[in-house]
């Protein structure tokens, strides 16, 4: 399967069980394989691992979080809400890494019965800002993310060697 630029899919439960342990415990749950993923780009340093965004529903909890930062004047570098699909919402926050082969299959538009690839060219721009940073922000200072991007790494290289 050809992975797409801004397209939404399902992960493999597989993934979630390997790295949600007690020390990987970040993770948002993959509902069994129905938790829509954003994949936004490759990693910069390594072709093979991917930048996945989850996807939510709980707006409740969106809205409150744009408040917050909206009362002391500040944008939320945490969500994007797409203004087109009312109930959902892209968490930023919960940007992580992966690779291909945890990668299930494509997320169907019920509505068209096709793969979903966002083209909203202003929604992109604000999701790739707010990415950016969070992904720097993480390999930085995110003790989890930067574990489990090695653990890919190793996996790669383990890959490569049979």
């Amino acid at each position: 399967m050809e992975i797409k630029k801004n397209g939404i899919y399902l992960l493999k439960d597989e993934f979630f069980e390997k790295y949600d342990n007690e020390s990987f415990k970040h993770l948002i749950y993959n509902k069994k394989e129905s938790r829509p993923h954003f994949y936004l780009c490759l990693d910069r340093y390594n072709k093979d691992i991917y930048w996945v965004i989850p996807l939510t529903s709980n707006l409740k909890k969106v809205n409150e979080n744009i408040e917050r930062f909206k009362s002391i004047g500040k944008e939320t570098p945490y969500y994007v809400v797409d203004k087109r699909e009312s109930n959902s919402a892209f968490n930023i926050g919960g940007i992580f890494p992966i690779v291909k082969n945890y990668i299930a299959r494509e997320f169907i538009d019920k509505n068209t019965n096709k793969h979903l690839i966002i083209k909203n060219t202003a929604l992109l721009k604000e999701i790739e800002k707010k990415s950016k940073y969070m992904i720097n922000k993480n390999m930085r200072f995110n003790e989890f993310i930067k574990r489990l991007y090695s653990k890919l790494e190793l996996e790669l290289e383990e890959k490569e060697s049979f």
